[in-house]
């Protein structure tokens, strides 16, 4: 805030006195514009670096919440092929609570493909 409060002061002291009856030499007033711009440039180069700072420490952090992660997974892994009720057939449908079951054993065959018949009668080889 007080950096602002500086270039605000800065900006108004170059304009009185260019105002005024002496003025200022074109010297002095390329350095007053070079530090306004100069001061702009710092404050953007410190945001950049904060940014940056910023970034690398969020992606530390994702970086630990992915570790973090993969070791639970690896340990609910390791807990499942350990546990007793655990069967070791993985096509078992006894064991496995949301495997679709067979519905009272009725197959679904497919019909030969007929082909686009006029009359629309099955053919006599059908029955």
């Amino acid at each position: 805030m007080i950096k602002y409060l500086f270039l605000l002061l800065a900006c108004l002291t170059g304009g009185t006195l260019a105002a005024s009856d002496e003025g200022i030499t074109i010297e002095t007033q390329l350095y007053i514009v070079a530090g306004i711009l100069g001061g702009a440039c710092l404050l953007l180069t410190i945001a950049c670096i904060y940014n940056s700072v910023t970034i690398i420490n969020l992606q530390s952090k994702v970086a630990v919440l992915q570790a973090a992660g993969a070791a639970t997974v690896k340990a609910v892994a390791t807990a499942a092929e350990n546990s007793p009720t655990t069967s070791k057939d993985p096509y078992s449908a006894r064991d496995d609570p949301y495997r679709r079951q067979d519905s009272r054993g009725y197959r679904m065959e497919r019909q030969p493909s007929r082909g686009y018949q006029e009359d629309r009668r099955p053919p006599s080889s059908y029955y």
